[in-house]
């Protein structure tokens, strides 16, 4: 367990950490490994809340609710209740058509003289 300014991300992954941190206030902790339901941090984090935020670099990946799984050997694993991962545009309010063209084409014949 690491508060922001004591551990970098480069020190993190030369201890073969993932390149992910999850984040709950004002603490860390790198992820070791990460997979569909869960992942796995290093063996001395213990005081993790339930609602917790991961990130790739500064980019914020997804929020979840943790529970502690078990520790075996130097990983304390938690699986997720519930995780969802953040997108990079809003949300559509309809459907897109996969053939809608990028743009209409105009024949020959009607294009202005001088164009």
């Amino acid at each position: 367990m690491q508060t922001r300014s004591s551990l970098s991300d480069r020190k993190a992954k030369a201890a073969g950490f993932t390149g992910l941190r999850l984040v709950w206030g004002e603490t860390y902790a790198p992820v070791r490994r990460f997979w569909k339901s869960g992942l796995a941090l290093d063996a001395g984090t213990r005081a993790v809340p339930g609602l917790v935020h991961l990130y790739e670099g500064e980019r914020h990946v997804a929020t979840g609710l943790i529970v502690s799984d078990a520790v075996e050997g130097d990983e304390h694993r938690f699986h997720f209740k519930r995780i969802t991962f953040c997108t990079d545009h809003a949300p559509l309010d309809y459907a897109v058509d996969d053939d809608v063209p990028a743009r209409l084409l105009t024949s020959p014949d009607r294009v202005r003289p001088g164009l």
